[in-house]
């Protein structure tokens, strides 16, 4: 393995190690690592470097709604954005180097492994005596049962791309990952996290979308035998389902939000009373659970870019998403199978972030997971990794291996590589 190889390996295993309640805890160790990592990717054959001036501007929306507002020591804001900064400019689209660009390919595809190998070992603890609960709701080997949500819808887009977006698995291979699925799936249901069930909708519409639409006798074959597979299993399924029912008891749409309702009017009223530069980073309004003591709950990532740092800030964001999209169309040009699973996860957190906060939070495993999506993304767009891919756009330096690490049997050599 290569020096960029071996800091993605280890970077992935402590992130991901995050997420997990008896993994060992750095503090804010952790922020020294990132920001080592970035200064030797930067040292060690970097020949050019790329900077984009919407990460600048936005760094600057963030700044000036500190110097704008008068913010409260608790909140701590200028370390909350220094972090923020180290997060976003290691694994974000932001800075680049050719080096950088494949520390963040490969690093993506590793923690895309680490939160499948979460939500499997949650499951198994169910059975040990490891895993946590949150009253009825499933907390896994996470912390929250809303982390176990997000860690097993996200798995959850990943392997069903794996399943439908790779001709070359051998029908072991897709039973052991289609049952990796089930158990994801059941996961995601007994953490009762509906903003995790809704982007896990999204996310793998988006993603089998994308890959299908120009087969449609082939979209309608795979519907129908997932379709089969859910009716089949679902008396299996239908108990795990019990704490999402619970949960929206009461409501009047069976899978609505309406407990993050306070949250979003909170915040919108923050961005009307401060609509240019907004209320500051990292902190919000008063309320009776956090104010005064540094926490910081904004309910939504969109709503939280408004109300923290204004239309300055709420414009770089929106020039960012844009700008993804546009490179998500020139990844699809040339590598649909991988522009599948990155449109799919891009949905995802488009999503999930409408009902979670995190989207400035650099001590989130959320946000960080968030901004190496964006990361990968451009790194896939610009052309300069330098992987070796089948014809059907696979890749085989590291989805190969992660598919030896999930089934214990390599892909299949086939002479024929079209998709589908």
């Amino acid at each position: 393995m290569k020096a960029y190889q071996h800091i993605a390996l280890i970077t992935a295993i402590i992130s991901a190690g995050r997420f997990v309640y008896f993994f060992p805890s750095m503090g804010n160790g952790y922020y020294v690592f990132l920001a080592v990592c970035l200064a030797l990717l930067l040292l060690i054959g970097t020949k050019s470097i790329v900077l984009r001036f919407s990460g600048l501007f936005l760094f600057a929306a963030c700044a000036a709604s500190i110097f704008a507002n008068e913010i409260p020591r608790a909140y701590h804001p200028w370390l909350r954005l220094g972090l923020f900064a180290v997060v976003v400019l290691l694994v974000g689209p932001f800075l680049s180097t050719s080096l950088l660009r494949k520390f963040r390919h490969r690093l993506f595809w590793y923690m895309e492994l680490g939160l499948t190998l979460i939500a499997l070992l949650s499951f198994i603890g169910r059975f040990v005596g490891l895993s946590l609960t949150q009253g009825r709701y499933w907390c896994g080997i996470t912390a929250h049962s809303m982390l176990l949500g997000i860690v097993a819808a996200n798995a959850g887009v990943f392997l069903l791309y794996l399943l439908t977006g790779n001709n070359e698995l051998t029908i072991r291979q897709r039973w052991t990952i289609g049952g990796i699925l089930i158990v994801a799936l059941i996961m995601m249901l007994g953490a009762a996290s509906r903003a995790a069930l809704l982007a896990f909708i999204g996310g793998s519409g988006v993603s089998l979308y994308v890959l299908f639409k120009d087969y449609s006798s082939k979209v309608v074959k795979k519907v129908l035998v997932f379709a089969i597979v859910i009716v089949c299993l679902w008396p299996a399924l239908e108990q795990y389902t019990s704490n999402v029912k619970r949960k929206n008891s009461g409501n009047i749409i069976q899978v609505d939000l309406s407990s993050r309702q306070d949250l979003w009017e909170r915040n919108w009223e923050a961005f009307n009373d401060n609509p240019y530069f907004g209320i500051g980073f990292a902190f919000e309004t008063a309320d009776s659970s956090g104010f005064g003591r540094g926490r910081v709950e904004p309910g939504s990532s969109w709503l939280a870019v408004l109300s923290m740092t204004g239309m300055f800030g709420g414009i770089c964001v929106f020039v960012i998403m844009l700008w993804v999209l546009l490179a998500l169309k020139k990844i699809h040009g040339k590598n649909k199978n991988t522009a599948a699973l990155l449109y799919g996860l891009f949905a995802f957190y488009i999503v999930h972030m409408c009902a979670e906060g995190y989207i400035f939070s650099g001590g989130s495993m959320a946000c960080f997971n968030f901004w190496l999506l964006l990361g990968m993304i451009e790194s896939e767009a610009s052309n300069t990794v330098e992987e070796n891919f089948t014809d059907n756009g696979v890749n085989k330096g590291s989805l190969q291996n992660l598919i030896q690490l999930l089934t214990g049997h390599s892909l299949r050599k086939t002479r024929s590589q079209t998709r589908p």
